[in-house]
């Protein structure tokens, strides 16, 4: 990972930048693994129940962000057993250690003998 990249704990506060990395990546790096139908459900809706599930969860797991140029570049999230709930990085930041460094700095913080998470394809 760069140097002029770091890792900070999510904020509620961050859930627009989140959520709009999240639709960018899945539609412009998971777009060559997955059709256009499937990529719309992957996505989902923006309702307010939406929102307040995302919130929610990413709030209650341990929640880190990467930040570049006071941009959030990735995020990941995982649960206290150990579950890899999401991990994406910005279509434009995609081969330089950031998800690397999020999943080493989540599994330093949250010691558990095993680690799991349903991967995409495109992972």
């Amino acid at each position: 990972m760069s140097n002029d990249c770091y890792l900070r704990p999510y904020a509620p506060t961050d859930f627009p930048a989140v959520r709009r990395l999240f639709k960018t990546t899945v539609e412009r790096i998971n777009c060559r693994d997955y059709s256009a139908e499937q990529l719309a459900v992957w996505i989902g809706d923006d309702s307010p129940l939406t929102q307040q599930r995302w919130q929610e969860s990413l709030c209650q797991h341990q929640t880190l962000v990467a930040i570049k140029d006071d941009q959030v570049v990735g995020f990941a999230d995982m649960s206290d057993t150990g579950y890899l709930d999401r991990l994406y990085v910005h279509a434009a930041y995609q081969r330089q250690g950031i998800a690397t460094a999020l999943v080493t700095a989540l599994e330093e913080q949250m010691v558990t003998p095993r680690y799991t998470t349903y991967a995409s394809i495109t992972a």
